[in-house]
């Protein structure tokens, strides 16, 4: 019989334990034996694109704090944490203008991530509060789950502002351990225990600060395409690659390490899924760049400088020993020729 909406258990994707098999070997732990104690399938912890239960998580941390005796467990899986766990989700953030607008970006479709959790952010004039806010599950279970979600939340926002984002003072519901020293380092300030809500106070500026990576034309083109990203299961992993890397070649990181990161999964992992398409990352990083040089060439309004870089490329050779390998290249350099644009120090694109 199907849940109902107020029954159904909420799910987060594997990305959550993204590091605990290196942090609970580090702790003395068999990850392994704590997954499968946990109830969770054991692929959670390669595979960062499964949806499991959010219980299911808070038994695995809980069982894991209490085992290696650090009540400190979820903050210290927190620090593997990075912009790449939210995929597509945290590039689209990091192209915003303003802390604020990054938050409303992440806001509304941080279910996709997590279906337990909602982030909320309340402003009253020279202050403002970012509240983290969990579904209420078993109350030995929320320490560790709201110690993670905030600290990996406020992680993620130190590096969109590269590092000046930092809390008026950090909140949380559940009673003080003994020993903050982590909370101090992660956070910057001694949060405060026993309060009415887990999430931190800010300076209303700092919300309203100008991100220093902001790129509005890349957020345009993002947003454009993040429903390709948010799909769910019907997600087409070809597209969605073939649109980052399209994004991604003028900083020239358009790997495949960089571009499984972005989507929130890992390199093995994207290699199957294209395999599975017929396709490679290479073949479709040829193809975009192919395709590109096409429209570029169109335009006619670049230097050969120009588009190498665009394409990614740190030098005019590297592009043309690049461009010597793909088909038709001759014929391009024709084309070029008879618009009498400056070719390749060797004469030909």
């Amino acid at each position: 019989m199907p849940q109902t909406p107020s029954t159904r258990v909420p799910l987060v994707r594997s990305a959550a334990l993204s590091g605990y098999a290196d942090l609970a070997r580090t702790l003395g732990l068999d990850p392994v034996r704590m997954v499968a104690a946990a109830g969770l399938p054991l692929a959670c912890l390669h595979d960062p694109d499964l949806r499991i239960p959010v219980p299911q998580v808070g038994r695995l941390l809980t069982a894991s704090a209490e085992r290696t005796q650090r009540r400190d467990f979820g903050l210290l899986l927190a620090e593997k944490r990075s912009l790449a766990n939210l995929g597509p989700l945290g590039l689209l953030a990091r192209e915003q203008p303003t802390m604020r607008q990054a938050i409303a970006t992440m806001a509304p479709s941080i279910a996709m991530h997590n279906e337990a959790l909602s982030l909320q952010v309340e402003s009253a004039g020279e202050v403002s509060i970012l509240r983290i806010v969990l579904q209420q599950g078993e109350p030995a279970q929320m320490e560790q789950l709201a110690e993670l979600a905030l600290a990996a939340t406020m992680r993620m926002l130190r590096r969109l502002s590269d590092g000046a984002f930092i809390p008026e003072s950090v909140h949380f519901m559940h009673r003080a351990p003994a020993d903050v020293a982590t909370h101090r380092r992660l956070f910057g300030v001694t949060p405060r225990f026993s309060q009415d809500f887990d999430g931190v106070v800010v300076a209303t500026r700092a919300l309203d600060a100008v991100l220093p990576q902001a790129d509005p034309l890349a957020a345009a083109q993002l947003a454009r395409h993040l429903t390709v990203w948010t799909g769910g299961r019907g997600r087409d992993p070809v597209r969605a690659t073939q649109e980052l890397v399209t994004s991604l070649l003028p900083t020239g990181h358009a790997t495949i390490a960089r571009v499984a990161s972005d989507l929130g999964t890992n390199r093995r992992t994207l290699h199957r899924q294209l395999a599975a398409h017929g396709t490679s990352f290479t073949q479709i990083l040829d193809a975009s760049r192919r395709a590109l040089v096409e429209t570029y060439l169109a335009d006619g309004s670049r230097s050969l400088t120009d588009i190498a870089g665009l394409l990614g490329y740190a030098s005019l050779s590297a592009f043309s020993r690049w461009r010597h390998r793909q088909p038709n290249a001759e014929a391009v350099s024709e084309r070029r020729s008879k618009r009498g644009v400056t070719s390749l120090k060797n004469g030909t694109l």
